[in-house]
Parts: C-alpha cells; sequence; structure tokens
C-alpha cells in the first residue's frame, strides 16, 4: 500500500485534539475495530503501543510515537503484523477552536493481503476512524 494521506476539521482546539490521539488506551471506546489497546512503555513523549485490530481478521501489531505536542505524532512499526507501518498525525489550528487533523500513513503487509482489502482500508477504515476522533472530541465539548 502506498502513503495515503487523510484529513478532517474538528471543532476543537490544537491541544484537545492531540491529547485525544495521544490517548491511546481509550481508542477502543470510539474506534470499533480495535478489540484492545496494551501500553507496553511510556514515558513523556514516547509510547509503545500494542494494538489488537480486527479488519477483516483479527490482528496483532505494536507501534512506537514519539509526540510534539501539540502539532505531531509521529509513529514507526515496532513489532507485528506489516512489513513496514509508519506515519504521523498532523494538527494545525486554523482558529482557536478548530483544527485541521491530517492522518498520513505508509504501510506494507508482511502478507499477500488481496487488493479489496487495502481499498477497503483507504476508502472506509481510515475515513471512518478520523471521523471517530471528530465525534468525540466535538461530543465532548456540547
Amino acid at each position: 500500500m502506498a502513503k495515503t494521506i487523510q484529513s478532517i476539521v474538528i471543532k476543537a482546539p490544537a491541544q484537545a485534539c492531540y491529547d485525544a490521539i495521544w490517548d491511546f488506551a481509550r481508542y477502543p471506546e470510539f474506534i470499533d475495530e480495535l478489540k484492545k489497546v496494551r501500553i507496553l512503555s511510556a514515558d513523556e513523549n514516547v509510547r509503545c503501543v500494542e494494538f489488537n485490530v480486527k479488519i477483516v481478521k483479527e490482528i496483532k501489531y505494536s507501534l512506537d510515537f514519539t509526540g510534539h505536542p501539540p502539532q505531531e505524532i509521529h509513529w514507526t512499526l515496532h513489532q507485528g503484523f506489516f512489513k513496514m507501518n509508519e506515519g504521523v498525525w498532523r494538527l494545525r489550528e486554523v482558529s482557536p477552536d478548530r483544527t485541521l487533523v491530517e492522518y498520513e500513513i505508509d504501510i506494507e503487509f508482511g502478507l499477500m493481503v488481496p487488493t479489496s482489502v487495502i481499498k477497503i482500508l483507504q476508502e472506509n477504515n481510515l475515513p471512518k476512524m478520523l471521523q471517530a476522533f471528530k465525534n468525540r472530541l466535538e461530543r465532548k465539548r456540547d
């Protein structure tokens, strides 16, 4: 899968968006495909996080995250299902209460994955995930 970039505008300050993205343990509360999240290690702006995700089948992998509050969160593959999984969340405040959230991911699967599954990830799952963050953040502000 080539690099994919998706973005969405969220009615919340950049710091609130950053905090929601950095709060990995809560992802299963609002992202349906995430079955379990476990923090393997944590320092102030560094985390290693294990994810159990059900897309077509259940997969497990862990990512190393580095935060640069409140503008960016970068990650690389620690171990698991993928050959490569790296990316970045970019947050740009467009007004005091609106943030442009950009999600960039570059992944390679370790196994042969049908093009139809990759298309589902790009066209359905990534926008759905961004919408889940938007809904969570905007609901908190209401």
